[in-house]
């Protein structure tokens, strides 16, 4: 029997083993439908950790936050703080609005383009088309007291209602223009909608009578009755407002918006209104009052750029003029800053976390391709730190020597080259010019090379050379259009992405033994890896930063736990040559933090810190140990 046990222990020892080796060993990539993945660096499978998703309705029911996501063609939901999301509708069309009828709990959508209304459960089942050849129909209200929907008809100018199983269509009142947001007081018997082309707010009765105008020179974009307290509330250009039902006595209540709230949803029961910013593409709400303003749910504009924080175990990427990040497995998504100069994209994106920086490409509606970095919570944003010769489509940063990187995209061949420059921008030099469309760049700062993809014919190659320009080399030729390259110098391999027919594959540093790791995929194109040195690089050999030599060195050693693997209890030793401020995490492989153990000063010496596990279940946990800023981590294996 006990033969038995320990053969299950060793065997289950292995198997945790090996999940965790593949689980730390990842490789992450974006593709061409704005999507990032993580695969095993062996190969064996791969998982999508971040799509994607602009709201662009929402609605409240049944203490549920429903929204459609534009991006995905689906309708979602989740509780009204924004977790536990679900997917309960997909490959639906461009729905514009969403509603519910409480009373029987039933969920109606607006899909613009097919011209179409239609009805569901609350959780989805029973969909079903109710009206359909509508003519770019816009806006979408119940009268719950008298069982009927409303909404406009683009294309006759006409306000109409129908029964609310879809039978009954009647005009009620001609339109005239673009209009938008009905909203309905079915207590007091009034519809109310947004006349764009006239940029008024109007109301009538029900049945189409009493036509008036409340409200002059506005443009909202969407609008919400409270019936109870007498209010409309309107998502306007740059902010939300209140006024009386008559439009009187305008107040306030948000402001700051770049562009404008849109899509407004009351909880009355909660005293919360909730809106769709339209920059930022988040879901937020705040108290009927306008006060305590908070995100629910962040949108995720197509990610492009990408790269990893590992002492942090935290994902960054570029969007469409965004700055965001996540935990390793895609959960904890944070919009960190509005970076764009107008309407456009980010490219490739680089960290120093060392100084707490990270560098990004911005496309030309800031005048060009340029090179800008912040703060890695998205504040302190320096813009164009290389000046006006440089367009950069890639960068890679050597912070050992506290340099940066880059291809240059510049039209005409003898403006296509690799330049590097100080971090701060200064000191500028070319260092191999007259290339033929240089792409991805990967620097190996042990052996002071770099590699980057050119295409000097119809295939793409991977070429490197000395941090200098010198000694280039021709080390793979004849690939599929590589994209981007990351580098595993410690085990002498080298990744890249080729878009057609859609590969991540590996070789040898010199360019032998070339594998297929992932195939059939869509596009990949920016590629990073958890086990790339260079992400964690900062000291030189002495452990001295080389930018300051009168900082403390992160001189230490972090033993293995013992014992390993454990049951409840374990002991985690380190030995610090230098007086070091030390932060002493656990994780488990989801990159969920468990505890932290340490986060103090100490003075120079060996210490050991029990950490107690018997209320967590059996598993692979990671012990970080940070020491002035640098870190290294060791396998936990807990059996119980």
């Amino acid at each position: 029997m006990t033969i038995s046990i320990v053969y299950v222990a060793l065997v289950t020892y292995t198997l945790i083993l090996s999940l965790a080796q593949a689980q730390e060993r990842q490789i992450y990539w974006t593709d061409a439908k704005g999507k990032i993945f993580r695969g095993d660096d062996n190969g064996a499978a791969y998982e999508e950790i971040i799509s994607t998703r602009i709201p662009s309705a929402i609605e409240i029911a049944e203490d549920h936050l429903y929204w459609v996501d534009q991006a995905g063609f689906a309708i979602k939901r989740s509780s009204l703080d924004g977790t536990v999301t679900e997917e309960i509708l997909s490959e639906i069309g461009a729905v514009t609005a969403l509603l519910h009828d409480p009373k029987n709990k039933k969920l109606y959508w607006l899909e613009q383009i097919a011209g179409k209304i239609w009805r569901a459960n609350l959780d989805g089942t029973e969909a079903a088309a109710l009206i359909e050849g509508l003519g770019y129909p816009s806006g979408l209200a119940i009268d719950t007291l008298a069982g009927k929907l409303y909404w406009g008809d683009g294309t006759r100018q006409q306000l109409q209602r129908a029964n609310l199983d879809g039978t009954g269509v009647e005009d009620i009142l001609p339109l005239q223009g673009i209009f938008r947001g009905l909203a309905i007081d079915a207590q007091n018997g009034k519809i109310y909608w947004i006349a764009n082309s006239t940029r008024e707010v109007k109301r009538a009765n029900l049945d189409g009578q009493n036509l008036e105008t409340i409200l002059s020179d506005v443009t909202p974009f969407d609008l919400a009755v409270d019936s109870k307290a007498g209010k409309i509330y309107l998502a306007d250009v740059g902010k939300i407002v209140r006024v009386n039902l008559d439009g009187t006595e305008w107040e306030e209540l948000i402001t700051g918006f770049v562009l404008g709230a849109e899509r407004l949803a009351l909880h009355l029961s909660g005293g919360k209104m909730y809106w769709i910013d339209q920059w930022t593409h988040k879901i937020q709400r705040a108290n009927l009052n306008g006060t305590l303003v908070e995100d629910v749910l962040i949108g995720i504009s197509p990610p492009r750029g990408v790269t990893l924080h590992v002492g942090d175990r935290k994902l960054y990427w570029t969007g469409f003029g965004e700055l965001m990040r996540a935990n390793f497995n895609g959960s904890g998504v944070e919009y960190l800053a509005d970076v764009s100069c107008g309407v456009g994209e980010l490219s490739d994106i680089a960290l120093d976390p060392k100084e707490g920086k990270m560098y990004w490409i911005s496309d030309t509606d800031c005048g060009g391709l340029e090179l800008h970095r912040a703060n890695l919570d998205g504040t302190n944003v320096q813009r164009n730190l290389l000046g006006t010769i440089s367009q950069p489509f890639s960068i890679a940063l050597d912070l050992n020597e506290r340099k940066v990187y880059w291809t240059n995209a510049g039209r005409g061949k003898q403006f296509r080259a690799i330049r590097r420059a100080n971090l701060d921008g200064s000191d500028t030099e070319t260092l191999i010019d007259s290339l033929n469309s240089p792409g991805g760049i990967a620097v190996d700062p042990q052996n002071r090379k770099m590699y980057w993809i050119d295409f000097p014919g119809n295939f793409g190659s991977i070429n490197r050379a000395n941090f200098d320009g010198t000694n280039v080399d021709v080390v793979i030729t004849e690939l599929n259009f590589p994209f981007d390259i990351a580098l595993d110098v410690q085990n002498n391999k080298m990744y890249w992405t080729e878009r057609n027919p859609g590969k991540i594959r590996r070789a040898n540093l010199d360019g032998t033994n070339i594998e297929d790791l992932f195939t059939g995929l869509n596009e990949p194109r920016r590629i990073v890896l958890t086990f790339d040195s260079s992400l964690w690089t900062g000291v030189d050999n002495r452990g001295r930063s080389r930018n300051d030599p009168e900082k403390i060195p992160a001189k230490f050693v972090l033993k293995q736990n013992y014992p390993n693997p454990f049951n409840t209890a374990t002991t985690i030793e380190f030995h610090l040559l230098y007086p070091s401020h030390v932060r002493l995490e656990i994780f488990n492989l989801q990159g969920e933090k468990i505890v932290t153990l340490a986060n103090r000063n100490f003075a120079t010496g060996t210490y050991k810190i029990d950490w107690d596990a018997k209320n967590l279940t059996s598993g692979i946990y990671v012990g970080h140990l940070r020491v002035n800023g640098f870190g290294e981590i060791k396998k936990l294996i807990l059996l119980k």
